[in-house]
């Protein structure tokens, strides 16, 4: 894990905007990316921290939630069930 900042263009399970800071979600379709959205994210993002502060967090939030184990437990739960 690189500890890299999320732009994303559909919806995701492992990342919300409301649950992740370091995720930014635009529509899925040909318009254009405002790029003043994405300065504006980049620039919340490291407003008050330290970019190193940054990667660890995001790392760490990697390695507590972005796992097999956790993406794949909905198909796992589901196929138990059946």
């Amino acid at each position: 894990a690189r500890g890299l900042p999320v732009i994303g263009g559909s919806r995701q399970d492992l990342f919300t905007e409301e649950t992740f800071p370091y995720y930014i979600e635009f529509s899925n379709d040909d318009s254009d990316l405002d790029m003043k959205r994405i300065v504006d994210f980049y620039d919340r993002m490291y407003a008050d921290r330290d970019y190193k502060d940054v990667i660890r967090q995001i790392r760490t939030y990697a390695r507590e939630n972005v796992t097999w184990q956790k993406t794949l437990a909905p198909v796992m739960e589901y196929l138990r069930d059946q």
